[in-house]
């Protein structure tokens, strides 16, 4: 009986500024690992805006003909059992699930509906996620090279020559649920410098809920959106949980903590 075929698994992180002990140890231990079945190779990229850096990430993973690539930022708490688990999912693009913090606490994620439920092995489909940590077969980034076509543009690289890359990752709009859209209001509350209603403008803007949908400022939420546009389905594993650096400074309480997983996706 034939050997399974190896898989080919680029693990890419795009670097700016310093990295955590924390996540120094992690790499350690997972270059000691034996991933049975997997062919692990390691790439960074320093210096680019996370959006391009992501968007060479791709280009780099393809040209190399890798079969899967992994994208990792440096400001998640992830570990070997969290890598193992990712790969096993056999679905186009999946990612963790895990908290922002800033004036809110919230998941990173937009179900494709309210009554959206993940399986039975955590994972969910979803109309937005944050691929800080996620896996991307090479075949769906591939199908969205050809799907579009007119976002290959320029990149120039550090040290070397000008080629082209698509834009995968575009930066999306704002909502006005989200801790940015929110800051914005304040802004605005002070800059029309009326005393009488300033306090109660900032305090609507921290704490009123709109109803429209929330379209977060980020290029992961571009990436999905070019996903959803080409048919490549999008899944968080629900019980794929890692620590994010702003949830390690600022540790969620434990009440809250469990109100989020109550109710993950739709609190974002």
């Amino acid at each position: 009986m034939p050997a399974p075929a190896t898989r080919r698994v680029l693990l890419s992180v795009p670097l700016k500024g310093a990295l955590a002990s924390y996540f120094v140890n992690n790499l350690i231990s997972t270059c000691r690992a034996v991933l049975p079945g997997v062919s692990l190779d390691f790439a960074f990229l320093e210096g680019a805006p996370v959006q391009q850096a992501r968007n060479e990430i791709c280009d780099n993973a393809v040209r190399a003909g890798y079969d899967e690539v992994v994208m990792l930022d440096k400001d998640l708490d992830v570990g070997v059992a969290d890598l193992v688990r990712i790969l096993r999912h056999d679905v186009p693009v999946v990612c963790a699930l895990y908290p922002h913090r800033s004036l809110d606490t919230f998941w990173h994620v937009r179900p494709l509906s309210e009554a959206q439920e993940p399986d039975a092995v955590g994972l969910m489909r979803v109309q937005q996620s944050a691929v800080g940590f996620c896996k991307i077969k090479v075949s769906a980034i591939k199908k969205l090279m050809a799907d579009h076509p007119d976002r290959a543009g320029v990149l120039t690289e550090t040290g070397g020559g000008a080629r082209l890359v698509h834009e995968l990752f575009p930066m999306e709009l704002v909502g006005p649920n989200t801790p940015t859209a929110r800051l914005r209001a304040i802004e605005k509350a002070i800059l029309k410098n009326d005393p009488q209603f300033l306090l109660a403008d900032i305090d609507a803007a921290l704490y009123q809920h709109h109803a429209e949908p929330n379209l977060h400022q980020a290029e992961d939420y571009g990436f999905c959106r070019l996903c959803a546009e080409s048919g490549i389905p999008v899944y968080v594993d629900t019980k794929l949980i890692v620590q994010h650096e702003a949830s390690i400074k600022l540790p969620i309480p434990d009440e809250q903590l469990k109100k989020m997983l109550a109710e993950a996706w739709r609190r974002a």
